[in-house]
């Protein structure tokens, strides 16, 4: 029976064929397609749409200017402030008054200075003869622009652009300016004052033009008599355009018109804004290096398919190809030994599948192993707890009790602390088969052996032991000081060494974590000896015990806990790290979840 075609039955090499024809046949059949249906008519109505567009921008942005502009001359006229400056005399108030009126009105002109950056300077003269200036001061005389202000009886005047001198010796700025005569709240024929607000050109033609303003767009300022206000090359401003130009312009407001500038033949339109023109002129030979652009189009399909043939073949391999080449490489770090070997998992395909299988596969012989040592050692634990149930703890505990009394009653109490002390420690250490232990038991039974220890070293040794409050009912594993004490006494103290001492302290840390110290003053030992326990092998049996330890703790809780050796300036600085276990169930639920972890 014929089976079916199927993709995902094709070798690996007909899969790649495949997706290679689609990534470059069908782009190359749509391109085609639409090249054949682009015409010189779309491109040029493209450019007439940009046109628009650009200069309803620039006319909205130089329309904010303006109504900006002017009402905040309307604020002057309206204000009370302005008008009581403007009116005041200085015989009914004080100079400290008036300073203190200049410096708020100033205020108002500093926010539009420091928020607008075509704003150059602004000067408020009343009647009065006290002025107001903000920004650049100005040297030379606009009497010109101010007398013409006059002839128009409070209504606005806009000057073409013209040249002022500032206080710095040598420059000079271009700005287009408003004039007005300020005239009173109580009669409008009685002039009390004028105002001067300059903007600067170069600031303001950045403004209307916009970045976002294709820059095959020129932009002209014209005022209504053809005179250029601004313009990107500044060796045009101040001259006056040709007749027919400004004529195609007032009779076209509007409208896009063809005209020739400078020898180019051009598409025009233009927006009128108060006593301005704002003319958008776009070259005839940009948009024919846009038609060429399309007659290339060819060209770039070719490169494209190319581009596009190179990306099917990455796409081959970063799908197929390099799951599988990760894959062999971790299963030869399992081959090594190495079960931590794991693959990333990308998809859900069959190679995502066999990828996620690896990984469980990995986990399962890792647990296995992990199961398999934890086995033995639970073994050797049972015939540890085996050979001390050999044992008669009653037995033990009686006799020392009764050679304890014997040595009180022949008047020896010394020697009978030491067995008390003794008894303590066997009755601890056996502690009827457990592995667990309250931290106060624990402590216990380091001070008896230290209290041992002080007596056979003839009192050359002091110790002290201090736990926070609500520690001491925390669970931890049965004899987990007394190696760490030992430690100390054996290696640290040398027999010459006077004034010997032990400080040992217990804490919770971080509510979650119980920390205990143990800090001696002897000679110190190999802090990185002691901080690679899980690593370093030795036949010492003091070396041992620090690793059993170690690996005890960290075993049931994992990498986070165990022994640390901490740099100290004398002596060695030992810190035990454990969960703060609160009781039998909650060390049930920590060991069961660290089987769950191992599990997965």
């Amino acid at each position: 029976m014929q089976k079916h075609f199927r993709l995902k039955n094709l070798s690996l090499k007909w899969k790649s064929i495949i997706i290679l024809s689609i990534l470059t046949i069908l782009p190359i059949v749509s391109v085609s397609v639409m090249f054949f249906y682009q015409s010189n008519n779309i491109h040029q109505q493209q450019v007439v749409d940009t046109s628009y567009r650009n200069l309803n921008v620039m006319t909205s942005n130089f329309e904010s200017v303006i109504q900006d502009v002017e009402d905040i001359s309307e604020y002057i006229i309206f204000s009370d402030e302005f008008h009581r400056y403007m009116t005041l005399s200085a015989d009914n108030i004080s100079q400290g008054e008036i300073n203190q009126l200049n410096d708020s009105l100033q205020g108002f002109f500093t926010f539009h200075l420091s928020n607008k950056p075509y704003f150059n300077s602004v000067t408020v003269e009343g009647s009065n003869g006290l002025t107001v200036n903000k920004g650049e001061v100005v040297q030379n005389s606009e009497q010109k622009w101010m007398n013409q202000a006059k002839a128009l009886n409070g209504s606005i005047l806009w000057t073409p652009p013209y040249q002022i001198t500032t206080g710095w010796p040598s420059e000079s700025t271009r700005v287009l300016s408003l004039f007005r005569v300020i005239n009173s709240k109580i009669n409008p024929t009685d002039a009390i004052g004028e105002v001067k607000i300059r903007l600067n050109e170069r600031e303001l033609f950045k403004f209307i033009r916009n970045e976002a303003i294709d820059e095959n767009h020129e932009l002209y300022l014209l005022r209504e008599n053809g005179v250029i206000a601004s313009h990107k090359n500044e060796d045009r401003i101040g001259t006056v355009v040709d007749d027919s130009f400004i004529n195609k312009i007032t009779d076209t407001e509007g409208e896009i018109f063809q005209h020739s500038l400078n020898g180019e033949q051009s598409h025009v339109i233009s927006e009128k804004v108060e006593d301005f023109y704002l003319v958008s002129v776009v070259k005839e030979k940009f948009v024919l290096e846009e038609l060429s652009d399309i007659r290339n189009t060819m060209q770039s399909i070719v490169i494209a398919t190319i581009i596009l043939g190179f990306t099917a073949i990455i796409g081959f391999f970063i799908t197929i190809l390099k799951p599988i080449l990760e894959l062999i490489r971790e299963t030869k770090r399992v081959e090594k030994g190495d079960f931590k070997a794991r693959v990333k998992v990308r998809s859900n395909d069959e190679i995502g599948k066999l990828g996620s299988r690896f990984n469980q596969m990995v986990s399962k012989v890792q647990f296995l192993i992990d199961t398999k040592y934890k086995l033995e050692l639970r073994k050797k634990e049972s015939e540890m707890k085996a050979l001390q149930s050999q044992i008669n703890p009653h037995f033990l505990y009686n006799t020392l009790d009764m050679i304890r009394w014997s040595a009180r009653m022949e008047r020896a109490p010394e020697t009978g602390k030491s067995i008390e002390d003794l008894s303590r420690i066997f009755r601890i250490s056996l502690n009827d088969g457990k592995l667990w232990t309250s931290l106060r038991e624990e402590l216990k039974n380091v001070q008896s052996y230290l209290e041992l220890q002080k007596r056979r070293l003839g009192g050359n040794l002091s110790f002290s032991i201090f736990t926070e409050a609500g520690v001491e009912d925390a669970l931890v594993m049965k004899i987990i000081l007394q190696p760490l004490v030992e430690n100390s006494i054996k290696h640290g103290f040398t027999g010459h060494h006077k004034g010997n001492s032990i400080y040992i302290r217990a804490y919770q840390y971080n509510k979650n974590e119980l920390i205990i110290d143990v800090i001696d003053n002897g000679k110190g030992v190999d802090i990185k000896k002691i901080n690679a326990l899980s690593t370093y092998e030795t036949d010492e049996q003091d070396g041992f015990a620090l690793k059993n330890i170690h690996e005890r703790i960290t075993k049931a809780f994992g990498p986070s806990y165990g022994l640390e050796a901490i740099e100290h300036p004398q002596g060695t600085f030992i810190r035990l790290r454990s969960p703060f276990i609160y009781g039998e169930e909650h060390l049930n639920l920590l060991l069961e979840g660290e089987k769950r972890d191992e599990e997965y």
